[in-house]
């Protein structure tokens, strides 16, 4: 599957466990069939780099730092993949095709790699929207929620589309779908990816 070949041939079986002090989240976009994401590891000096295509499946690969005259550059092991950060602009490549880079998240040293206050599920709150099929637009359409209705939130799929995460919710029938973190909230926790204000 050329999927996995993007990041290199073992890169599905890596899992990056490392809590770092504080990380820099970029969204990078899309290219081929993959939304694309890298985050930066500030106290281990390391950046990970995660592409999720449109079936959910999740390649990932470490970069290390690599010889640059200025500003930050980290290169997988592979060489299919380099991350460019310099003088506020962030840029990925793979297989030599640019992506423009932009924060999505930063965890700020003593949070740990994991920003959110308690593990899943959540007791949510959709302000009404789409139901997915998955986690994008671009799948079908499985039904809507109200402003206002309680769900739970059983899941962050780490994709994303205009600065917020597509997470796998559950309605008080049971029904499981994917619903856009911009129109989300848990009350009294912070999710990342999620809108969190005037829940």
């Amino acid at each position: 599957m050329r999927f996995k070949t993007l990041l290199g041939a073992g890169a599905a079986c890596l899992i990056w466990t490392g809590a770092a002090a504080a990380n820099v989240e970029y969204g990078c976009g899309q290219f081929n069939i993959a939304t694309y994401t890298v985050t930066l590891f500030d106290e281990e000096d390391i950046a990970e780099i995660r592409a999720v295509d449109l079936a959910g499946q999740t390649a990932s690969a470490l970069m290390r730092p690599a010889p640059s005259g200025s500003g930050a550059r980290y290169v997988s092991d592979t060489g299919n993949s380099e991350f460019i950060e310099h003088q506020g602009n962030a840029y990925l490549f793979v297989l030599g095709n640019q992506l423009n880079c932009v924060v999505t998240a930063v965890t700020e040293p003593g949070v740990g790699a994991d920003a959110d206050a308690t593990l899943p599920p959540w007791a949510g709150r959709s302000f009404g929207g789409n139901l997915r099929a998955g986690p994008g637009t671009n799948f079908a359409d499985v039904g809507s929620t109200y402003n206002g209705q309680p769900i739970t939130i059983l899941q962050n799929t780490g994709v994303y589309m205009n600065g917020y995460t597509w997470f796998v919710v559950q309605l008080q029938n049971g029904q499981q779908a994917h619903q856009w973190g911009g129109i989300l909230c848990a009350p009294g926790q912070f999710l990342q990816g999620a809108f969190n204000d005037g829940c």
